[in-house]
């Protein structure tokens, strides 16, 4: 019997949010110290992470294993992922940051 699982579809992602506005606050910047949260809404029952990059960085995450923040699935949503980031003082300050995520199922595959 063949247990391999033939599935070459990419989960989706649905929705990707953060908080890193709110905690900036008025003054707009991020120091050591400040937790930002991200949430991911996609397909159930995968793996998902975020990196915080700087504007001028690389958009593949991979570079930089160490930067990789692992979300956990909500038990109670499925679907939902959650994952958060605390700002440390080896952080380098940037003018411009975004957060890139990917979601990967059961097949490996991911996007």
């Amino acid at each position: 019997m063949n247990c391999e699982l033939e599935d070459s579809t990419p989960p989706e992602i649905h929705d990707i949010r953060h908080n890193a506005f709110e905690v900036a606050g008025f003054s707009g910047d991020l120091v050591p110290g400040n937790s930002i949260d991200v949430s991911l809404r996609g397909e159930p029952g995968c793996r998902a992470y975020f990196v915080i990059m700087a504007s001028n960085s690389s958009p593949d995450p991979d570079y930089d294993p160490f930067k990789k923040q692992e979300m956990t699935e909500v038990q109670d949503t499925p679907g939902l992922y959650q994952g958060s980031y605390a700002i440390g003082w080896e952080d380098e300050s940037q003018d411009e940051a975004y957060v890139w995520a990917c979601i990967s199922d059961r097949a490996g595959n991911k996007i």
